[in-house]
Parts: C-alpha cells; sequence; structure tokens
C-alpha cells in the first residue's frame, strides 16, 4: 500500500528498515534519514510524516515526526505500555479522520490527533499486521484468508468482522 500524501508519496509500511523512501513529485525515490532505530510504519496526515518503530520486545517504541517532507526528523518516544499483548512497535500507522493511529499487534493501539500525545486504546483480539485508512474507514487485517479483521471510522472504537466464507 502507498500513502499518497500531495504532492509527496510515503510507503505505509516499512519491513524493518533504518529509513524511509520518499518520492517527491515523480518517479524518483529518495532516501531520507531518520534517527536510530527498526522502522516498521510510515503514514502522512495533517501536513506531517509520522514513521513508527522501536528496538524490538521490551524496548521503548519511538514515533519520529518530518514536517518537512522528510528532510529532518524529530524523535518522539512513546511508552511500551501503549502496545501490550506483543511487540511494543507499531507494526501499521494510519491517518484518517482527523486522527493518527499506530497499531501492534497485541490487544491495544494508540490514538493521536496531533502525532506527537498518544493514547493507549484497546481492541478485541491480536495477531494484526496491517493497518490501512479509506474511504472513511480505518482497516486492520491479519494474516490472510478466513482471519478477523477490524474497522473503526474514528480509530478508537474498533469493532471485529469475520470475512465471508470463500
Amino acid at each position: 500500500m502507498i500513502t499518497r500524501p500531495l504532492p509527496s508519496f510515503a510507503g505505509a509500511r516499512i519491513p524493518h528498515v533504518p529509513l524511509p523512501h520518499i518520492c517527491i513529485e515523480g518517479p524518483d525515490w529518495e532516501d531520507r534519514t531518520i534517527d536510530s532505530g527498526l522502522w516498521t510504519a510510515i503514514t502522512f496526515g495533517a501536513g506531517k510524516f509520522v514513521a513508527g518503530g522501536g528496538g524490538g520486545l521490551g524496548a521503548e517504541a519511538i514515533i519520529a515526526i518530518s514536517e518537512d517532507f522528510g528532510e529532518t526528523w524529530g524523535p518522539r518516544l512513546v511508552p511500551p505500555a501503549m502496545f501490550t499483548g506483543g511487540p511494543v512497535q507499531p507494526e501499521g500507522l494510519a491517518y484518517g479522520n482527523g486522527v493518527f493511529v499506530a497499531f501492534g499487534n497485541g490487544l491495544t493501539h494508540a490514538t493521536s490527533v496531533d502525532g506527537v500525545t498518544w493514547t493507549q486504546r484497546s481492541h478485541p483480539a491480536t495477531g494484526f499486521t496491517s493497518l490501512s485508512f479509506g474511504n472513511g474507514l480505518f482497516v486492520v487485517t491479519a494474516g490472510s484468508g478466513g482471519y478477523p479483521f477490524l474497522t473503526s471510522t474514528d480509530g478508537i472504537a474498533m469493532t471485529q468482522r469475520t470475512p465471508p466464507a470463500a
């Protein structure tokens, strides 16, 4: 999935790499360095990029923010309690309906209106690996075929859904 902030693009899922790849107006991708960390997700909203990652199990999650299309990044630490029941770092980030949502694969996720101050939220299941926003709806998925997924319009209250039988 690609998150498309106008006029830039950013990959919404980064597979544990030290820096994101950002495209500014065109087909050429540039490496933009973020401070140390294992970056696992990135999104764009409210005029800024928000990237998330961490140092693995038991380490603090890291949220970095760039308000100049990836030229400079300011790290923000998120307490480990924000994501419980699984790895601490966010596995997915999305922005929609005026809120950032960060999702791990445990029993909690976090929301923020500015990307700086985060509030822990709970949801009904674990094992989620992907988060997206589109058409007014956050969608969180796990694995493949037959697994439940979550939906939300506000990023706070998540409703568990089951895909139809094939």
